[in-house]
């Protein structure tokens, strides 16, 4: 489900996408895909807050995991990348 946003008949601009099994992301879109500042919650309880491109984490962000562990730092099309 998708609440936000739209141009042209595509995600664009700012919304808020809750999956079927419980995930949120709440943010920016563009073109119909997760790009610029957004948080995605996943419902093991995984949170990540940061930047995004083309639905993947890209840029600086910071994972806070259900078990407490955290990782704050660059990302590169999903991936750490660099400092972190």
């Amino acid at each position: 489900m998708y609440d936000g946003e739209w141009v042209r008949g595509v995600k664009h601009g700012f919304g808020i996408w809750k999956g079927r099994d419980g995930d949120i992301y709440t943010g920016e879109w563009r073109n119909g895909k997760a790009e610029g500042y957004g948080v995605h919650s996943w419902n093991n309880g995984d949170r990540y807050e940061g930047e995004w491109k083309e639905c993947l984490k890209h840029g600086y962000g910071t994972d806070i995991f259900e078990n407490g562990d955290c990782y704050k730092g660059n990302y590169a099309f999903g991936k750490p990348d660099g400092f972190g």
